[in-house]
């Protein structure tokens, strides 16, 4: 009775023993988990709900994506109607020639006038 006691121990231990892990098996589990520190850095490095909820969706893209284009549209139509530096120098030169033209009439009209 003792013999057959002491054989279902070592059958028990046996089994216990075979289940149990290696100190290779438990340190290749230790270096592919993450220590303190590592989940420390992770958990700084994630977004907040808040943070989440103040970042653009893709909705928010398309709104400034349309935006954009229409004051594309609005600086184009500027562009297209704004006046150039050689429309200044035209109406200036435009405006010299007038001036000139005017001074010769007065001048004109004062020697008919005497």
């Amino acid at each position: 009775m003792n013999e057959e006691i002491l054989n279902q121990i070592l059958t028990e231990l046996k089994e216990v023993k075979r289940s149990m892990a290696t100190k290779d098996e438990l340190e290749a589990i230790r270096q592919s988990m993450a220590t303190k520190g590592e989940l420390e850095a992770i958990r700084q490095s994630m977004a907040t709900k808040d943070e989440l909820k103040g970042m653009a969706t893709k909705d928010d893209f398309n709104a400034v994506k349309l935006a954009v284009l229409e004051l594309s549209e609005k600086v184009n139509t500027i562009m297209e109607n704004m006046v150039t530096k050689t429309d200044l120098k035209y109406i200036e030169t435009k405006i010299i020639e007038h001036d000139k033209e005017l001074f010769k009439f007065k001048d004109f009209v004062s020697l008919l006038t005497k």
